[in-house]
C-alpha cells in the first residue's frame, strides 16, 4: 500500500533496470531474489548514466544475500529500488 501525496511518475532507468534483472534466467533466484551477478549488471547499467546515483548493500547476517538499496535522480524527482539477492 502507498501512502502520501506524490503521484505517479514512470522511470526509465527503473524499466530498464528491471529488465537487466529479467534479461537472463540465471539472474533470477527466486521469485523475490536475484543472484550476484544481477546485482553486478545492474551496477553496471548505472555506471553509464550521466546523473548521479547512490546503492547501499546490506548483506544478511549468514552472508549468504542481502539486499541493494539505488537511489537516482531522474527527471528532477529522487528514485529508489531495492532488489533482494541470494547467492
Amino acid at each position: 500500500m502507498a501512502i502520501g501525496n506524490i503521484h505517479f511518475r514512470p522511470s526509465i532507468i527503473e524499466d530498464t533496470i528491471y529488465e537487466i534483472l529479467d534479461s537472463d534466467p540465471e539472474f533470477i533466484y527466486s521469485s523475490q531474489e536475484y543472484t550476484p551477478d544481477a546485482i553486478e549488471k545492474v551496477f553496471e547499467y548505472m555506471n553509464t548514466l550521466t546523473g548521479e546515483w547512490s546503492a547501499i548493500d546490506d548483506v544478511y547476517p549468514d552472508e549468504d544475500g542481502g539486499s541493494v538499496s539505488i537511489c537516482w535522480i531522474e527527471a528532477g524527482h529522487l528514485r529508489h529500488i531495492v532488489i533482494n539477492y541470494h547467492k
